[in-house]
């Protein structure tokens, strides 16, 4: 799980036992150094919280699965392009939420989604992803949503829909 910064520490910590209560065998919190001591502190014993001190170390975390997105806060630029350009071509499972969502939102670069991501974001995570959707039905903005991106879509809400092309 690539999750996590001062502000948003509880994002982390919840991503992290989701994936550990939905059954994942091991999990790995990566989150910034600074952050590290404070967010391993809330995460139960089972998961493992390790700091990195730059994006750039984004590109060589390594598992079966990543979750990523929750809580990362505003991002540099720079990061933003690493974190686009490693999502574009990872070759894992990867659900996409949160600030990752509003950052490939605001890069303009939706083409990044691929048939391995599912993405969730929120109602206003999703104005933000299909701004021309605005204004139509939540189910036929969805549906329109998944012709045009090879992604699964799990749009959350009071009743959730989760879709796919085809």
């Amino acid at each position: 799980v690539l999750a996590g910064s001062t502000p948003y520490s509880g994002a982390a910590v919840l991503a992290a036992a989701g994936a550990l209560m939905g059954g994942a065998g091991l999990v790995t919190l990566h989150v910034p150094e600074h952050a590290a001591g404070v967010i391993a502190a809330k995460c139960p014993p089972e998961i493992i919280v390790r700091g990195y001190a730059s994006a750039a170390e984004w590109p060589h975390l390594h598992g079966d699965a990543l979750v990523v997105g929750c809580g990362l806060g505003p991002l540099v630029p720079a990061a933003v392009e690493i974190l686009i350009d490693w999502l574009a071509g990872i070759p894992i499972p990867t659900v996409i939420d949160a600030d990752a969502l509003n950052h490939i939102a605001q890069s303009g670069r939706r083409g990044v989604f691929s048939a391995r991501h599912v993405i969730t974001p929120h109602p206003g995570e999703f104005r933000r992803l299909a701004p021309d959707l605005d204004g139509v039905s939540r189910e036929q903005a969805a549906r329109a949503f998944a012709e045009g991106c090879p992604a699964t879509l799990l749009l959350k809400g009071s009743r959730s829909i989760v879709t796919r092309r085809g």
